[in-house]
C-alpha cells in the first residue's frame, strides 16, 4: 500500500519540514491548538480549542502544563 493512499504522505512531509500543525492534549484529555498573534511588533503565542489556523511549534519552545488548571503554557528554552 501506498502512503499516499493511506494519507500519510502529506504527514510525513508535514513532520520533517516542521510545518504541521501543533497540538497538545493535557491531562484530562483535551486537544488545544497552538496559535498566534502578533501586536505591537511582539508575537504571542496561545492555545485554543479550535484546530483552524493552528500553527507549527516554533524552533526554540517547548510546552509545560499548569499544574491547578492542565492548561498549556508555551516556553522558550533558555540559552547557555
Amino acid at each position: 500500500m501506498q502512503w499516499e493512499s493511506m494519507g500519510i504522505a502529506g504527514t510525513v512531509k508535514d513532520l520533517i519540514l516542521g510545518t504541521s500543525a501543533f497540538s497538545y492534549v493535557n491531562r484530562k484529555n483535551e486537544t488545544y491548538w497552538l496559535h498566534s498573534m502578533r501586536s505591537h511588533n511582539v508575537t504571542m503565542y496561545f492555545f485554543s480549542k479550535k484546530d483552524e489556523g493552528a500553527l507549527p511549534l516554533p524552533r526554540g519552545y517547548y510546552v509545560v502544563e499548569n499544574q491547578k488548571t492542565a492548561l498549556p503554557v508555551l516556553k522558550k528554552e533558555k540559552l547557555g
